[in-house]
C-alpha cells in the first residue's frame, strides 16, 4: 500500500535507532568480554588480519597459494571454534560479540539482500501509519479500572453491565489477532466508548496495532483521499483499516448515510471477515434500525460473525454531570 512520505521517514528513523543501538551494545560487549576473556581480543585480532592475509596470498603465490588459502581457511575455523568455546565456558552467547539487531534478516536496514523490503519494515510502516491516523482521531485511551459500575442502577441492569466490563477485560487480556468481533449496541451515553478505548488501552500495550476513531470521520477521511482533496496526499486510510491488528469503530451509525459509506461499511466489515482480522463496532442503533439504515448483507454479517454485547442503564455521562 502507499504510505506518506512522513510514515517512511518515520519508520526509517527507527530503523536507524535500532542499528545504532545494536551497534552500542555490540561495543559494550566487546570490551566487556576482552577485559574478563583476554584472549578473546587476540583471536578477534587475527581474524581480522585473514582477509589481507587471504588476499596477499592470491596476489603473491599466484597459482601456487590453493595450499596456503586452505591453510588459512583451516585456521579460521579454528579461531572461530574457540571463540565460541570461550564465550561458552563464561555463559555467553555463541553470537555475543556480534551486533543484536532486532531483525536479523535485515540487520534493521529494512531490506533483504535481495532488494526487497523485509517483513519488519512493512509492519513498522503499519504501526507508524497506525500511529498516525490515531493522532488524527484524537485517540484519548480510558482504563476499565476508571470503569465504574456505580453508575447502573442495582439489580438486572448493574449485573448486565457487570457481565459485559468483565468480558470486554477478558477479551483485552487475551488478544490476538484470531479474536472474536465484537458488536457494542446500546443507547448512548452508557459506555461503549469507554470499554472500546479500554480494550484499545490493553491491545496497545500488548505491541499489537489497533485503530480507534468514530466511523463518521474514517468515511469522511476516506472519502477526500479518494476523490483527491485529502491535505495529506498519498495517504491511505482505507488499506490501514483493512490491515490493522484490531479495529474499532466508534459510533456507527451516527454519520450521514451514502452509497459510498454503506458500500464502505461492507468492505470494511467483509474484507476484516475475509482475512480473520478481529474489529469491533460500538452503535447506538438495534438490529432492526442498523438493516434499515444500511443493507441486510452489513447486518447479516454482523449477526452472524459478530459477538454482540449489550449496553444497558442510564445515561452515565448525565449522571456525572449532576454529580459536578
Amino acid at each position: 500500500m502507499p504510505y506518506d512520505k512522513s510514515v517512511f521517514d518515520r519508520a526509517h528513523q527507527i530503523l536507524s535507532a535500532r542499528r545504532r543501538a545494536a551497534v552500542d551494545i555490540q561495543a559494550k560487549n566487546r570490551q566487556q568480554a576482552f577485559a574478563a576473556i583476554p584472549r578473546l581480543r587476540q583471536i578477534d585480532a587475527e581474524l581480522r588480519t585473514m582477509g589481507s592475509r587471504i588476499a596477499k596470498a592470491v596476489l603473491t603465490q599466484g597459482g601456487d597459494s590453493q595450499q596456503l588459502l586452505e591453510g588459512l581457511r583451516l585456521r579460521g575455523v579454528s579461531l572461530s571454534e574457540e571463540r565460541a568455546q570461550l564465550l561458552r565456558q563464561n555463559g555467553l552467547p555463541e553470537d555475543h560479540l556480534r551486533p543484536q539487531y532486532t531483525c536479523r534478516d535485515c540487520r534493521d536496514t529494512g531490506y533483504l539482500p535481495s532488494g526487497r523490503r523485509c517483513h519488519c519494515l512493512t509492519e513498522l510502516l503499519r504501526e507508524v501509519e497506525a500511529q498516525r491516523i490515531n493522532a488524527i482521531s484524537s485517540m484519548k485511551l480510558s482504563t476499565f479500572d476508571s470503569f465504574s459500575l456505580d453508575y447502573y442502577p442495582p439489580g438486572p441492569q448493574r449485573q448486565q453491565m457487570e457481565g459485559v466490563l468483565y468480558y470486554c477485560r477478558d477479551y483485552a487480556e487475551a488478544f490476538s489477532r484470531s479474536s472474536h468481533n465484537l458488536l457494542l449496541m446500546g443507547p448512548t451515553g452508557l459506555g461503549k466508548t469507554h470499554l472500546s478505548l479500554a480494550i484499545a488501552d490493553a491491545v496497545v500495550a500488548q505491541g499489537y496495532a489497533v485503530l480507534y476513531g468514530s466511523f463518521a470521520n474514517f468515511a469522511g477521511t476516506i472519502e477526500r483521499e479518494k476523490f483527491g482533496q485529502a491535505a495529506t496526499v498519498g495517504g491511505d486510510t482505507l488499506s490501514t483499516l483493512l490491515d490493522c491488528d484490531l479495529l474499532i469503530l466508534d459510533d456507527v451509525g451516527s454519520e450521514f448515510v451514502t452509497p459510498f459509506v454503506t458500500a464502505l461499511l461492507y468492505n470494511i466489515v467483509n474484507t476484516r471477515l475475509n482475512t480473520g482480522r478481529p474489529t469491533i463496532i460500538s452503535t447506538n442503533l438495534t438490529f432492526s434500525q442498523l438493516g434499515e439504515t444500511y443493507s441486510d448483507r452489513i447486518t447479516s454479517r454482523l449477526g452472524g460473525a459478530y459477538i454482540d454485547l449489550r449496553f444497558t442503564g442510564t445515561d452515565v455521562r448525565l449522571a456525572k454531570g449532576r454529580q459536578r
